[in-house]
């Protein structure tokens, strides 16, 4: 979808999109990152190079906006601040000596937003 919202001379992405649009009319859902590689994680620095922000906005106001733009042409005015940039994501690592010859390895989100978050 990148590709052909770029073709077509897009300059960012707004979705209303969620699983359960009844019960989550209100809500934004979050998107971990909108890029052109196909991981889905961590932003890519072709995708910074392209610089197509992608913006996600209720399902109530997408109806909102779909209204609009029955109605008239709309024009939205996007402001983003961000930085791409080489770092180090920290993690905590520890291993704990057993007798049987097997490995358990747990995981929790560490840098995931709100508290509705799995792992919260």
């Amino acid at each position: 979808m990148r590709s052909k919202i770029i073709a077509c001379g897009g300059l960012a992405l707004v979705s209303s999109y969620t699983k359960n649009r009844e019960d989550d009319f209100k809500y934004v859902r979050w998107v971990n990152t909108w890029d052109s590689q196909s991981d889905g994680w961590l932003p890519s620095k072709q995708a910074a190079l392209e610089n197509l922000p992608g913006i996600s906005i209720s399902p109530e106001m997408g109806e909102y906006l779909e209204e609009c733009l029955v109605e008239e042409d709309v024009k939205l005015e996007v402001i983003v601040e961000g930085e791409y940039f080489t770092a180090e994501l920290p993690n905590i690592n520890a291993f704990v000596s057993g007798e049987q010859n097997q490995e358990v390895i747990l995981t929790g989100h560490l840098f995931e937003q709100g508290v509705i978050d799995n792992a919260s």
